[in-house]
């Protein structure tokens, strides 16, 4: 963690803007650190994002979250950068009523 009294901000690299870079990316972020996320692909999110064809979108990674429980691994990185949790609703998205 950056010193109080430190002037000059700590600055990070982050080689890969999928969900593993981005969420470092922002907890350093939140902890005071000048952070830039690279990465190859013209938009972030690494396996969990979409692609196009034919007018059609495909996810590309995982369709489920687990972790989101509070003590999850997920609720508490959203509690660390103050970020309400998604909410999902019955019926809709997939999700079973």
């Amino acid at each position: 963690m950056l010193r109080k009294n430190s002037k000059e901000k700590k600055k990070i690299a982050i080689i890969g803007a999928g969900i593993g870079g981005l969420t470092t990316g922002a907890l350093l972020a939140r902890r005071g650190y000048n952070v830039i996320v690279f990465d190859q692909a013209i938009a972030p999110g690494g396996c969990a994002s979409t692609f196009k064809r034919r007018g059609y979108t495909f996810d590309v990674g995982a369709t489920q979250v687990a972790g989101l429980e509070p003590g999850g691994i997920h609720h508490r990185i959203f509690s660390e950068l103050e970020l309400e949790l998604p909410a999902a609703q019955a019926g809709s998205q997939g999700v079973a009523a």
